[in-house]
């Protein structure tokens, strides 16, 4: 079957072959194409279970000190692996990596006391809430920053860099 176009509507179809042509490159992030790199991006599932692997022994002791120390030692382990990801994705320019640990510093000391202080200072514990509530706090801050070192992977991968 063979159709008969217009100009019109041949210059519609050629710019529509041209944009689907066009959207089928490789997008472009920072410069150069994730197609034209090759990059060793981790997994961010990987890194996370690195960090909660290296604190499973003191975490499972039973003893609510070491089971605090082992979720402030997987806290502590994600926030030097977002520092890593995150000087890999923001300019350099725009924040040092003494910047970045200082902002993690600020979210553990915000969202780290007020879980302490919901978990442990709470109106229904008097005299106190008991010890096995003490580690919550850093589990939560570790629960936080998987989530954005989930976020900066994601990014990474997305743009390339």
């Amino acid at each position: 079957m063979h159709v008969k176009m217009g100009d019109h509507t041949m210059k519609r179809f050629l710019l529509v072959c041209a944009l689907l042509a066009w959207s089928t490159l490789p997008a472009v992030a920072g410069g150069a194409s994730q197609s034209n790199k090759t990059l060793d991006i981790p997994n961010a599932e990987d890194l996370i279970k690195h960090c909660w692997d290296i604190s499973e022994e003191k975490r499972a002791s039973g003893v609510t000190a070491e089971m605090r120390k082992g979720a402030l030692d997987s806290a502590i382990c994600l926030k030097k692996e977002i520092t890593i990801q995150a000087q890999a994705l923001i300019k350099d320019t725009s924040i040092t990596k003494d910047e970045i640990s200082a902002l993690l510093e600020n979210l553990n000391a915000a969202y780290g006391r007020l879980y302490w202080l919901m978990f442990n200072e709470n109106k229904a514990c008097t005299p106190s809430c008991g010890t096995m509530n003490h580690p919550l706090h850093n589990a939560y801050v570790a629960r936080a920053y998987e989530s954005i070192l989930k976020d900066i992977i994601r990014l990474r991968k997305e743009y390339g860099v």
